[in-house]
């Protein structure tokens, strides 16, 4: 299963009178499973696949105030039912 996630631009604040803002952001993440067994499962999942950067602004696009980049994350899991 894939899944794409987006946020328009958004205010998420307010520092020294002035708005701040988060730049619209997008992010592909990927998920997967597979029963071995009928009690053993897999899972496996890649969360920002296209290793995107969220960017926020002061009340202008122009003024920068900064990068938040978590970058490419691999999950791994298993269940077992008994």
């Amino acid at each position: 299963r894939a899944s794409y996630n987006w946020k328009d631009d958004r205010a998420n604040g307010i520092h020294q009178g002035y708005n701040l803002y988060t730049k619209d952001y997008g992010q592909l993440d990927v998920n997967a499973s597979y029963n071995l067994t009928e009690d053993l499962s897999f899972t496996a999942s890649v969360v920002n696949l296209t290793e995107e950067l969220e960017e926020g602004y002061w009340k202008q696009s122009n003024r920068f105030t900064y990068n938040q980049y978590s970058g490419r994350r691999f999950y791994l899991g298993a269940n077992y039912s008994f």
